[in-house]
């Protein structure tokens, strides 16, 4: 009795790696895995290329259980409990959120030895070869000047008198009236803390407070180009937005100048050797993996 139609799709090899195969359904659970909900999704090209990176995978686990290093359940139990403590785990949501992928506790830790050992393999044939000279730090810290400025900033405080839906236009007109009376109250030397409190207890029933630090992009267009323009202590105008009127107050301001680079030194150092391993690692197993193994695509 053959398998039905489904099954026999699904079950189809595609390839095969030292005649080891690798099915359809292989291939679709690795592409669920690596951040793609629906495999069916994938053009060709896409499909290809996702088979090309399993097989990658594949052949570094031979590689890796070829190697003679096996971890021990205390090396398991380590990494576990880092996993743990990173994501703020307790052990009962651990297992949850294994059971949500339809993994057991024993798998789990089969797939963490695997790892293991893939990275013991990994750090013995390229981290060993791969380092950053700090003339490559300074090169990058220069040529990349905009990963490093701080951007400039103003702290603001701020009253706002919001426009409430269904209000009629006389209903609004009081409103920028209201705001129109704070600002001459403010201008007139007033307390702006005070102010705002009476315009929070006033029939506008503002709101009020510290916006903190705000870098540029990150008020609305209208009341950051008044922001960034006035000078520390200084009051705006009323501005008019499509939810209200706002009232500001800067009372600080960062130039954004560049971090230096003694700050950013291991920042940098970090990406440029995960670069460089990524780029190493992928020429090892392209170059020098792949030649050692007899790879068959149907």
């Amino acid at each position: 009795m053959g398998l039905p139609a489904g099954a026999a799709v699904v079950n189809r090899i595609i390839a095969t790696v030292d005649g080891q195969p690798i099915t359809e359904h292989q291939l679709d659970t690795f592409v669920r895995s690596n951040g793609s909900a629906d495999p069916s999704l994938l053009t060709e090209t896409e499909r290809k290329k996702a088979l090309d990176v399993l097989i990658n995978d594949l052949i570094v686990q031979m590689e890796s259980q070829q190697s003679g290093v096996t971890p021990s359940n205390e090396e398991v139990d380590a990494y576990i409990e880092q996993i743990k403590k990173r994501n703020d785990l307790s052990d009962e949501r651990l297992l949850q959120a294994l059971e949500a992928q339809g993994m057991t506790m024993d798998r789990y830790r089969e797939q963490v030895r695997k790892e293991l050992q893939r990275s013991a393999l990994v750090s013995k044939q390229i981290r060993s070869h791969v380092n950053v000279s700090p003339e490559e730090i300074e090169r990058y810290y220069k040529d990349h000047p905009d990963e490093f400025a701080v951007a400039e900033s103003v702290h603001v405080k701020h009253i706002f008198f919001a426009f409430r839906p269904g209000m009629t236009m006389d209903q609004a007109e009081v409103m920028v009236n209201e705001a129109k009376g704070a600002y001459e109250k403010l201008k007139a030397g007033a307390d702006f803390d005070q102010v705002a409190r009476e315009a929070e207890s006033g029939p506008a029933h503002a709101i009020s407070g510290d916006l903190g630090e705000m870098k540029r992009g990150q008020m609305m267009p209208e009341l950051e180009q008044v922001a960034f323009r006035m000078k520390d202590g200084e009051v705006s105008p009323p501005i008019q937005s499509q939810g209200g009127v706002h009232i500001l107050k800067v009372s600080g301001r960062s130039s954004g100048d560049a971090v230096s680079l003694e700050k950013v030194r291991d920042q940098i150092k970090e990406k440029l050797l995960a670069d460089a391993l990524q780029e190493r690692y992928q020429r090892w197993v392209d170059e020098d993996l792949r030649k050692s193994h007899e790879i068959v695509i149907k």
